[in-house]
């Protein structure tokens, strides 16, 4: 079955965040950062050449 592409609306939007990748409760870099406990931003130079965009 094809997923269905519909609109969602958030009731709650704590923060917006621009195009840059982000760590932290739970989100994490090749296993690393997770554990943080706040959203953060991960510097270019913690990014492996492999994984740039």
């Amino acid at each position: 079955l094809k997923p269905r592409l519909r609109p969602v609306e958030a009731d709650h939007v704590g923060f917006n965040i621009g195009d840059e990748f982000v760590v932290g409760y739970g989100l994490d870099y090749m296993e690393r950062y997770r554990n943080l406990p706040c959203i953060g931003v991960l510097r270019k130079d913690k990014i492996a050449p492999s994984h740039e965009a």
